[in-house]
């Protein structure tokens, strides 16, 4: 039998940006927080928090240091017995942790990726504009190290089950908007994990 749930939700979010530039910045921080709450009225108690941080700082004039890192949560709450797994976190991807297929860490039943109510990922790159551009050039390339896993909640976290990646990235401020390419290699993957080398 198929079942159906009303879900009405109430959320906000707090942004401080201080970088130097939207796009491409060199100096600065992007911070965001964000929270979701079903309202009265609602089938399901739930709730969903994530924040996450963003830091550049400028190396002389050719290199960029990016640290990111983020971490989101959710819950049940009142009579509500089990987070909705329709709100489930995911992980893995370009804009994740590169070098593993899209939204396909953490739980599995099956091989199928589940998510989770916990998700964490962070990662350091190091952009720089190729030698054969110009400094303003609408291109530029990094170097990177990813970091990161879902969980079925908090309590289930591990940093053993953490899944690392290295590799290069490209990103191109192309016409139709940016554009963003990695190849990269899975440091830790296990038998259950799905790789993938090129993402774009």
């Amino acid at each position: 039998n198929a079942s159906y749930f009303g879900a009405f939700k109430a959320g906000g979010g707090w942004t401080h940006d201080s970088r130097n530039k939207a796009f491409f910045p060199a100096q600065g921080l992007l911070q965001n927080l964000s929270v979701d709450v079903s309202v009265p009225g609602s089938d399901l108690d739930y709730y969903k928090l994530s924040s996450r941080t963003t830091w550049y700082h400028g190396i002389g004039n050719l290199f960029t240091l990016s640290l990111d890192g983020q971490v989101a949560y959710g819950a049940a709450y009142g009579d509500t017995q089990g987070y909705p797994f329709f709100e489930n976190y995911y992980a893995g991807g370009i804009h994740s942790v590169r070098g593993y297929r899209a939204n396909t860490l953490g739980p599995k039943e099956n091989g199928i990726a589940l998510g989770g109510a916990f998700s964490t990922t962070g990662s350091a790159e190091l952009f720089f504009t190729p030698p054969f551009m110009e400094e303003n050039s609408s291109f530029r390339m990094g170097v990177f190290f990813d970091a990161g896993d879902v969980y079925k909640d908090y309590r289930s976290f591990d940093a053993g089950q953490l899944r690392y990646s290295a590799g290069v990235s490209a990103v191109w401020l192309s016409p139709i908007g940016p554009l963003t390419f990695a190849l990269a290699q899975a440091l830790n993957a296990q038998a259950e994990d799905e790789r993938e080398i090129f993402q774009f």
